[in-house]
């Protein structure tokens, strides 16, 4: 089971760690044009250098976080993108850990795992290489499509991301298998 929001704004960005996640990743899913790498790069780095010594229940260093934060999410805005937070629960199991000589991997039951995914606003994505497969829309709201990040996330699959409807359905020669429950409004265009 997975838990996913749309970040535009340091309260949206509150509520996602409010998940109280063990860790994070950090996971661009665009590549931007040379010229504009560099004002990603700022924008992520003030939105997470510091975030690994914040937590919620930090009172005042935490809301100065996030102040501090609402500068780069406008930044990130201004290029098109935003974040989707993903959150993950399960178990974490941990390499071979030598004990008394002999290696022995760790599980951590109950962990959760936040995956901050960089992804432009109002986009669709496609998990792996099918192109029959469905198309989605970054939406928090779509269960088909959090549960297919999540997974995707996980393992490590491929994801193909579009800006726009109108690329999806060149890009897919018009073919497109839009998700009726995120992208009924683009299925009906077709």
């Amino acid at each position: 089971m997975a838990e996913a929001f749309l970040i535009r704004t340091p309260t949206d960005f509150e509520r996602a760690m409010a998940t109280d996640a063990g860790d994070y990743v950090k996971a661009p899913l665009v590549t931007p044009p040379p010229e504009l790498e560099e004002d990603l790069r700022q924008a992520l780095d003030g939105i997470f250098n510091d975030l690994q010594y914040v937590e919620p229940g930090d009172g005042e260093l935490f809301a100065s976080y996030l102040g501090g934060i609402k500068g780069p999410l406008d930044d990130l805005h201004r290029l098109g993108l935003t974040l989707f937070a993903l959150v993950t629960h399960g178990s974490l199991t941990l390499g071979d850990h030598p004990t008394l000589g002999a290696p022995k991997q760790r599980t951590i039951p109950n962990w959760s795992r936040t995956y901050y995914l960089v992804v432009p606003e109002n986009g669709f994505f496609r998990i792996g290489e099918d192109v029959d497969g469905t198309v989605h829309r970054f939406s928090p709201n779509c269960t088909t499509a959090v549960a297919a990040l999540a997974d995707a996330s996980e393992k490590q699959t491929g994801i193909t991301v579009w800006f726009k409807a109108d690329r999806v359905r060149v890009s897919l020669e018009g073919d497109v298998s839009w998700c009726q429950q995120c992208c009924l409004d683009e299925s009906m265009k077709s």
